[in-house]
């Protein structure tokens, strides 16, 4: 066990200093390479060292300790903190809440292709949004609710066997309201009417 000196971010190694050993400090060691996640100076370490002296040896990572302390524990729980502080951004899992749970300050997935397949999607936000080329929701029954809801577009396309829509306003197309728009009758003398 020792404490990191120094770190080499772009080469994935670290210099260990030994207390019990008069302070000796050992040459850059590798770390684990399944994962890139740097310690810091001052963190304390299991170094795994070879048979042939100090100066080969693996950094095999931080440990839990009194300085140390999980930020969550208990039987059946998996726990991985992307963040050094605890909560910010992390992977978790206990058995018998059934929960994945993904969190982070912002989350970014890059793929060509997203497919989920669940029973039940599910969300909250103070604003939720999607963007791109073509954007297709589909399902047996569709709703859209909200206190306002906007449509607007180069071209909006409504198609169905029944339409029906109700409400109170007006529609206006081209400039002219169906509520308050008169029209003339092609019969000689007649006068314009309002349409109901």
């Amino acid at each position: 066990m020792g404490r990191i000196s120094s770190v080499n971010y772009e080469g994935g190694t670290a210099q260990v200093v030994y207390m019990d050993k008069d302070k000796a400090v050992t040459t850059e060691l590798p770390l684990l390479s399944s994962e890139y996640c740097m310690p810091e100076a001052e963190d304390m370490v299991l170094v795994c060292h070879l048979p042939n002296g100090a100066a080969a040896g693996v950094i095999l990572g931080r440990f839990w300790s009194q300085k140390n302390i999980p930020p969550e524990s208990g039987r059946g729980l998996y726990r991985k903190d992307i963040s050094r502080e605890a909560g910010k951004a992390m992977l978790r899992y206990k058995e018998g809440e059934d929960i994945v749970q993904l969190s982070g300050p912002k989350i970014k997935l890059l793929t060509n292709t997203l497919f989920i397949e669940t029973q039940n999607v599910s969300g909250t936000g103070e604003e939720i949004g999607f963007a791109g080329n073509q954007v297709t929701i589909q399902g047996n029954g569709v709703s859209l609710l909200g206190d306002s809801v906007v449509m607007s577009g180069s071209q909006i396309t409504i198609s169905a066997g029944l339409v029906q829509i109700s409400g109170t306003g007006d529609v206006i197309l081209d400039g002219i309201s169906l509520k308050n728009h008169t029209h003339t009758c092609s019969a000689p003398g007649t006068e314009s009417s309002k349409a109901n």
